[in-house]
């Protein structure tokens, strides 16, 4: 739970966290609210579901009910203000722009999209957005050829929009930075976390392939913007075959290509891997043009992706985190030298 708050049980976390959310809501105008908690890690999120009475202007005795339903997001201490702001900006964009359905960013009262509660006595004060709930259902053991061609599909209308979005002057949101990953070297240090000559190898040919790639690669509108960085199943829904994302909180600066491998390394093991990605190709070029030796490079970042978690931790002063991290190199270098074969 990221929202640091100290001596209390997890439950007396959950009730002091709803207490702060129901707080948050006196903000919006969307009437009487029951809250319902959804997941509590690096933010910890809410589903609302709201109901106000609204009367007509010709006749107030004319009465009815409106509902709505949403998702109130309480942030941890990670991302900057700044980041967030841009995100929601972002979404409105693409809901102004597309027909693309994504959580849209609700304002409260007064205009803002991002308030901070703070409640007598009780110390911690979250930031917190409301977004409209994004009605559909995950299908991630039922994807099929039509399903994964439209999620191919949305995935092209989203760097489209990306292409061609102003940025405005104070935007902000995190840049992928490959080379910042592997500071200092992966391969220099091998011995110390007892990688074979064979593993280390695996790497080193890794890093030498993206050292070249990156040379050609270019970071113009055309390759490189904003992405999603996590469309994968559990993040996009289908409300009657039509795609639709959420959790764009990984948002960030980067090159098109690498979405993609982060979207097609989910149908990894499947026994309609092949014809899955064929379709997500597929949907993908009705809307853009795939970039020259697209399938090389997606493999290139398809291995770094595997192995960038690891080296996030790379350098966790904990024994027992890095003995586990030295097996799990171990295991990934056979998958990166299964990607390097491609």
């Amino acid at each position: 739970m990221e929202i640091a708050i100290s001596g209390l049980s997890y439950n007396g976390q959950i009730r002091r966290l709803r207490e702060l959310a129901e707080a948050a809501l006196t903000y919006f105008d969307i009437g009487n609210a029951r809250l319902s908690l959804l997941n509590s890690g690096a933010d910890t999120l809410f589903q609302v579901m709201a109901q106000r009475r609204i009367a007509s202007d010709e006749d107030s005795l004319n009465v009815h009910i409106e509902k709505g339903r949403y998702t109130l997001r309480l942030y941890g201490d990670e991302v900057s203000t700044e980041s967030i702001l841009s995100e929601m900006r972002w979404l409105l964009a693409l809901r102004r722009d597309t027909e693309l359905v994504v959580p849209e960013p609700v304002a409260t009262r007064t205009g803002s999209l991002l308030i901070q509660v703070e409640i007598e006595d009780i110390p911690e004060t979250p930031r917190c957005g409301l977004f409209r709930w994004v009605e559909g259902r995950f299908s991630e053991s039922l994807l099929n050829v039509s399903r994964m061609e439209r999620a191919g599909m949305f995935m092209a209308r989203l760097h489209q929009h990306a292409e061609n979005y102003m940025l405005p002057s104070d935007f902000t949101r995190p840049r992928w930075d490959w080379q910042e990953l592997i500071k200092p070297e992966l391969t220099e240090i091998a011995g110390d976390l007892g990688l074979s000559a064979r593993e280390a190898a695996t790497f080193t040919t890794l890093f030498e392939q993206m050292e070249e790639m990156f040379a050609q690669l270019t970071t113009n509108k055309a390759h490189y913007g904003l992405i999603h960085s996590d469309f994968q199943p559990s993040n996009y829904l289908f409300y009657k075959d039509e795609v639709r994302a959420i959790d764009f909180e990984k948002c960030q600066f980067g090159y098109y290509l690498y979405d993609m491998a982060v979207a097609l390394y989910s149908l990894c093991g499947r026994a309609s891997e092949e014809i899955l990605r064929e379709a997500f190709f597929s949907g993908y070029t009705q809307i853009r043009v795939l970039p020259e030796q697209h399938e090389k490079r997606l493999s290139l970042f398809t291995a770094i992706y595997i192995l960038e978690p690891l080296l996030r931790n790379m350098w966790s002063h904990s024994v027992q985190a890095r003995t586990v991290l030295i097996h799990e190199l171990k295991l990934v270098a056979e998958q990166v030298r299964a990607y390097l074969a491609l």
